[in-house]
């Protein structure tokens, strides 16, 4: 039977999660240290039902008349421990003002490629069939005529 005492405890230093060992056994535990907590004169520890007052609290105390106490977290605060003080203390994350913006993101570039590509098939269908390249025609009717010479070309020395 072993164990392992720490004397001087930090929750900073301390808490985590320790692998204990029995044999060919073994079993993950969180340690979570608290503080002790002494309780000012007349007031004692909070019995079950009592308990509930008290959200993010370390203990619970109540009076002689039954008032209920709560010691609270570092972070939290109020009445019954339920209000964060610091958010990165209480670990809490605020979520986004829009949490899905990158799908929508994405689907409007979707939409505007098929956009695009739907306005070059167009294009692409309404070209006339008698094109076979791309450059611009005149699309004029050419009129022309031959011309024919009545003189004879001749090759003259210089």
């Amino acid at each position: 039977h072993n164990s392992v005492i720490i004397d001087v405890y930090s929750t900073k230093y301390h808490d985590g999660v320790y692998e204990c060992y029995a044999g060919s056994s073994s079993a993950s535990l969180r340690l979570r240290g608290e503080d002790i907590v002494v309780l000012p004169q007349g007031f004692r520890f909070c019995h079950k039902a009592e308990n509930s007052a008290c959200d993010h609290a370390r203990a619970c105390m109540a009076d002689g008349t039954g008032r209920t106490s709560c010691v609270c977290y570092p972070g939290w605060s109020g009445e019954s421990c339920s209000i964060p003080r610091d958010i990165e203390k209480a670990n809490l994350i605020n979520a986004p003002i829009c949490p899905y913006w990158p799908p929508v993101i994405t689907l409007m570039v979707f939409i505007g490629c098929v956009f695009v590509l739907l306005v070059c098939l167009y294009n692409f269908r309404i070209r006339p069939k008698h094109s076979k390249s791309i450059r611009c025609h005149d699309r004029r009717p050419h009129n022309y005529t031959s011309v024919r010479s009545k003189e004879t070309l001749t090759k003259v020395d210089v």
